[in-house]
């Protein structure tokens, strides 16, 4: 039941990362529209000019889920020096290992998804063209 519910957590986190990453690309397209535009008059083809933004959308989800990672593991060391100061046996048998590392990579590989769908989202409309 835990499992399910942090499935479903995380799902709606990923979610809601990847519009977030495709607000942040979205901008970053608006900040390089006039770039854009230069490089489709001298013959760009779109995958071409895509490359980076999809490049940055999917850098930022790996960042991302590897700070994830890392907020955890601090979270799970703070709780596992607070539980070793009551000395309780329960708690501690709860908190005897980290998440393994299959899950840990699987955190940032979702990071990366995120990021690779959230730059998809953004890129799917037309570029903004420059102002005249």
């Amino acid at each position: 039941m835990i499992n399910t519910a942090g499935m479903i957590v995380g799902s709606i986190l990923a979610l809601a990362a990847a519009f977030m990453i495709a607000n942040v690309i979205r901008l970053t397209m608006y900040a390089h529209r006039e770039e854009v535009e230069i490089m489709r008059l001298v013959g760009a083809t779109e995958r071409t000019i895509q490359g980076p933004f999809l490049l940055e959308g999917l850098l930022q989800g790996v960042i991302g889920g590897i700070l994830a990672v890392a907020v955890l593991y601090a979270a799970f060391e703070g709780g596992k020096y607070l539980v070793s100061q009551q000395s309780t046996s329960l708690w501690g048998s709860i908190f005897l290992t980290f998440l393994p590392w299959q899950k840990s990579l699987a955190l940032v590989a979702g990071g990366m998804f995120a990021g690779l769908v959230g730059s998809w989202l953004s890129l799917r409309e037309t570029p903004p063209e420059p102002f005249a």
